[in-house]
């Protein structure tokens, strides 16, 4: 079950990038510097990986293969897909704003304080669920071939605008973001 595996990497990293931007936010709320170039590449992460790679991932196989085994995660099924859509367009929020507070300055750290909360939060929730709920699921109905078709989806997939291995590309941006953060949440300099 490497899909299984795979899945709870992908959600530990999406996790961690979420306390970075917990961070921010805080340091955003007491009005404290903080490094911009450390926000985007954050947001640059999460906009990026879960829309190209995770949830298309779910979406398409992990969902479906579930479905096809049992009715009864069909609700949870469909909240989490709306929670896909949803988070697309939080995230178009968050960028937004930062763009106001990147321009405007301290007069829209608030907003973007509360875009940022908003959003890690409805998250946070979205990854409970699929680990709390949905995953335990498919480990009950799913079956021995059910796995090795997922395993193959979720170990074989590659980047086709990059010609890259997807996983690889996007662990640099995240090795990238840990080493530009400052302690205690990476190893960059201090603000």
């Amino acid at each position: 079950m490497k899909a299984l595996a795979i899945l709870r990497q992908e959600h530990s990293a999406l996790a961690a990038i979420l306390h970075g931007l917990e961070f921010i936010g805080a340091k955003l709320e007491r009005g404290e510097h903080f490094d911009l170039k450390v926000l985007r590449a954050m947001l640059f992460y999460i906009d990026s990986f879960p829309d190209r790679f995770h949830h298309p991932k779910e979406d398409g196989y992990l969902f479906p293969t579930i479905q096809k085994r049992t009715g009864a995660a069909d609700a949870v099924i469909a909240k989490l897909e709306d929670e896909h859509h949803q988070g697309m367009l939080a995230i178009r929020v968050v960028e937004q704003r930062l763009l106001h507070y990147e321009e405007g300055g301290a007069a829209y750290a608030t907003a973007l304080a509360e875009s940022l909360h908003g959003y890690i939060e409805s998250y946070r929730r979205h990854i409970r669920t699929e680990e709390e709920v949905l995953l335990p699921i498919a480990e009950q109905v799913l079956q021995a071939e059910d796995w090795r078709e997922l395993d193959s989806v979720f170990t074989g997939h590659r980047d086709p605008l990059l010609g890259l291995d997807a996983r690889q590309g996007f662990e640099r941006i995240f090795t990238h973001i840990v080493s530009i953060m400052p302690a205690p949440l990476g190893v960059g300099p201090a603000n």
